[in-house]
């Protein structure tokens, strides 16, 4: 039952698909966007990460912005000021950027009732890669390779790649989990 789950993504998607099936506030990283090595690190240490321990890292030290995967247009219409937005180190392993949240007292708040629900363990996390057009402008083949290895070999069964570019699928063809393309190709 879709109920017994919460999405993450590498990027907002999770959350839009969290949205879609209202199951929104269950998890830490509701609007926010991971690097994609950092992405595929959480999927295989999930239940080592203590989330409760972190650290704030400032804007100008958000290893997506630095390697420019974020498109930070949306912010404009929400009314964020990228330079305010920040990331979450936790437990010194993971950085995750949340990229529509400005950083104040509460919005961390937020964040922290969204990990401690997410730490109850009383639904199940389905994770989704999903390569966006800043991986895809940035990454080289062979990187895009690596990632795709990387994302196969995780002992996972609720994992889902998405992209929107048949360039990308490429990568993934013939594997044993669903593909989901946001367009049609022949």
């Amino acid at each position: 039952m879709i109920s017994d789950y919460f999405f993450v993504s590498n990027v907002c998607t999770g959350d839009f698909m969290n949205r879609f099936y209202n199951l929104q506030k269950w998890s830490p990283f509701d609007a926010s966007a991971t690097d994609a090595y950092d992405f595929m690190f959480l999927m295989e240490h999930i239940n080592e990460i203590d989330f409760s321990k972190y650290q704030i890292i400032p804007y100008e030290q958000v290893k997506v912005i630095n390697k420019g995967y974020i498109w930070s247009g949306a912010n404009k219409r929400l009314g964020v000021n990228n330079l305010n937005t920040f990331a979450l180190l936790y437990d010194k392993k993971l950085e995750v950027y949340y990229r529509h949240y400005e950083l104040t007292q509460e919005n961390l708040d937020k964040i922290m009732r969204r990990t401690q629900r997410f730490n109850s363990g009383t639904r199940t996390p389905f994770f989704i890669f999903h390569v966006s057009p800043g991986m895809r402008k940035i990454l080289t083949r062979d990187e895009m390779d690596q990632l795709a290895k990387m994302f196969n070999d995780i002992k996972l069964e609720n994992k889902l790649i998405v992209s929107g570019d048949i360039q990308c699928l490429r990568y993934v063809r013939g594997q044993k989990y669903k593909i989901f393309t946001t367009e049609h190709h022949e």
